[in-house]
């Protein structure tokens, strides 16, 4: 997973856009980690990319979510380090 980045950051302008080109469709990375300025937490972030490599649309999800599983499965969405 890349480090969280803004929506118009490398991974999403750069990175990601090549398999909706390679494929002529429409591609959804649906868990993009989002860092917004100004806003402390890592959002999570959904982004729509056409097929020419042109994002559509984002949607920021409303609800932040926390994982608290025995070992290493831990993280903390809903609140800001």
């Amino acid at each position: 997973m890349p480090e969280a980045q803004a929506v118009d950051g490398q991974w999403v302008t750069r990175a990601w856009p090549r398999w909706p080109r390679a494929t002529a469709c429409c591609c959804s990375w649906a868990a993009c980690p989002e860092r917004v300025p100004g806003d402390k937490r890592v959002l999570n972030t959904s982004v729509l990319i056409g097929p020419d490599g042109a994002t559509i649309a984002c949607y920021r999800k409303i609800h932040l979510f926390d994982i608290d599983l025995p070992g290493p499965c831990t993280t903390s969405r809903s609140r800001a380090p």
